[in-house]
């Protein structure tokens, strides 16, 4: 099965998130890692975020980065540190797009990039088709001047070194060109075209496709509309731009003229790259001077940042501190006052151990003469039980005399004798 891949080569804010983003609309397979929307792109960058920071290293390893518009050594793809991004990038296509029989790869840092790309996908044997999409470098510094902070003039060399570098690098391949307006304006027409001279298919045509396209595709995406205006520029910046423009302008209608459209953009390009071998480097020198600065004072900004906030949070610290100083201030009155109530207290409970101490040496004093009392009515008590204990004796002496006169024969003898005395006492006195 042969597997095919769309390169969208664009400058940044070309349209190229709009022409990647209706394409997965019509049935390509999104990345698995897609970039996330952001303020500057509201509608989403539909690229692999995975490949966006792969190329940022790549660049920096071949001493180059995103928004660097001097030429790349011209054995750059064959370098060493190229040629140990290969088998990374290689794993990050099967990670990003598996097996899928068409896809789409968009990033604008493809533009300086495509030798190494065709060296991976032959390796990879999947055969590259090409997007080059078209907007007014204008436009393009406009966009970036609001997005990035970057100069007119700086945007504008980044366009031509993105736009050259993407076309002389394409030529051997089947490829199209495509206008952002018209791809606003009539998606249908540009995306029927693309489809016929990139001789594919996409992979959904349906109503469902097309209204989600039509939704997401709206014209107000283009959002700073500019012209060609060269007036103002130092040569020969201006005429690079009418001359690239121009002749993109022609390849953008029909294939008529394009030789001599192509002798165009070789001679700017050539010119162009012998400017950046010379001036480059000066530039970019400057570029890292200001870049350093800027960083300076990010870093004094973010210092006087940091002493504002360590100023407030002082403030805060002292505030909060007075805050308890008061609170502390209330305790401390309000222990002083229970300290006196406290001293009180401990007066009124001195007196009353005072008047238990006198009233415990009465009870003590009570004490002491009861115990004498006891123990006199104990000795007392102990007299009575002894002269209890004698006449008990006595009287137990006694009955037994009794019962031994009862018995006796002389007590019964005197029996009769009385009991007439005791009638004699009993007799009344008056008959006598």
């Amino acid at each position: 099965m042969t597997r095919r891949v769309l390169l969208i080569l664009g400058m940044h804010r070309s349209g190229t998130s709009a022409l990647s983003g209706v394409l997965q609309r019509l049935g390509l397979p999104v990345p698995r890692t897609p970039l996330p929307a952001d303020e500057g792109n509201p509608a989403g960058y539909a690229e692999s975020a995975a490949f966006a920071h792969f190329h940022d290293r790549l660049l920096e390893a071949v001493g180059s980065r995103w928004d660097a518009w001097g030429r790349l050594e011209p054995d750059w793809v064959d370098s060493p540190k190229s040629m140990q991004f290969v088998d990374e990038c290689r794993s990050l296509l099967t990670q990003e797009f598996g097996d899928a029989p068409l896809f789409v790869v968009k990033d604008p840092r493809l533009c300086r990039l495509v030798p190494f790309w065709m060296r991976v996908l032959q390796a990879e044997r999947i055969t590259p088709a090409a997007i080059i999409p078209i907007r007014s470098p204008f436009e393009v510094a406009r966009s970036l001047e609001i997005r990035n902070r970057l100069s007119r003039e700086h945007s504008l060399l980044m366009w031509l070194r993105h736009v050259l570098d993407a076309e002389v690098e394409t030529r051997s391949i089947v490829r199209t060109f495509v206008a952002y307006r018209d791809l606003l304006s009539d998606w249908k027409a540009v995306i029927d075209r693309m489809s016929g001279e990139l001789e594919v298919t996409w992979p959904s045509q349906s109503r469902t496709a097309e209204t989600d396209v039509a939704d997401f595709l709206r014209p107000d995406l283009c959002h700073h509309r500019v012209e060609v205006e060269p007036d103002g520029l130092a040569l020969p910046l201006s005429e690079w731009l009418t001359r690239t423009y121009d002749a993109f302008s022609v390849l953008l209608r029909s294939q008529n003229g394009a030789a001599r459209a192509y002798e165009t953009l070789d001679a700017v390009k050539r010119e162009f790259d012998r400017a950046a071998s010379l001036f480059g480097p000066i530039v970019e020198a400057g570029r890292n001077h200001a870049a350093d600065l800027e960083g300076q004072q990010t870093a004094l900004r973010q210092q006087v940042s940091m002493i504002e906030t360590a100023r407030g949070n002082l403030s805060e610290r002292v505030s909060h501190l007075e805050s308890e100083r008061d609170a502390l201030a209330q305790h401390a009155a309000n222990l002083e006052e229970r300290g006196a109530l406290l001293e009180h207290q401990v007066s009124d409970l001195r007196q009353q151990v005072f008047d238990l101490t006198q009233l415990t040496a009465q009870l003590t004093q009570q004490a002491s003469s009861l115990g004498r009392h006891v123990t006199s009515l104990t000795d007392q008590v102990s007299n009575l039980e002894e002269r209890n204990a004698r006449i008990a004796h006595e009287l137990a002496g006694a009955r037994h005399h009794v019962e031994a006169l009862l018995q006796s024969a002389s007590w019964r003898i005197t029996g009769p004798l009385r009991a007439a005395a005791r009638l004699f006492m009993s007799r009344p006195k008056g008959r006598e």
